[in-house]
């Protein structure tokens, strides 16, 4: 339905049911890593983690996790572990952790470097 939207809107798109499940789950991927991106930075400046030190923790647990996530699909009947989704996983991530550090952190703390 939304594909035929978006082919009525923009006749040369040239949008398929296929290609628009796609961009979906692939946006699902960035949005969620998105979020735990930010969460993850609250989480370790909350426990006393402070300056890049929690910056990267919270990436590094973002980025682990994703790999875990996809190495588990390798597992799972009809599902495949991509490189791909942990590189979209992992700038989500990126995106969430630096929107959370400039918005929240810069207006509100000064992080010890």
């Amino acid at each position: 339905m939304f594909a035929r939207l978006v082919n009525t809107l923009i006749p040369n798109a040239m949008v398929t049911p296929d290609l628009f499940n796609f961009y979906v789950r692939k946006a699902a991927h960035f949005f969620a890593y998105f979020v735990l991106g930010m969460l993850a930075l609250h989480a370790f400046i909350k426990s006393g983690l402070h300056g890049w030190r929690s910056i990267w923790c919270a990436l590094a647990l973002c980025v682990l996790y994703a790999i875990t996530d996809e190495v588990h699909q390798l597992f799972i009947a009809g599902r495949a572990g991509q490189v791909r989704d942990v590189l979209i996983d992992s700038v989500g991530a990126i995106v969430g952790i630096s929107l959370f550090y400039v918005v929240i952190i810069r207006e509100n703390f000064t992080l010890r470097k």
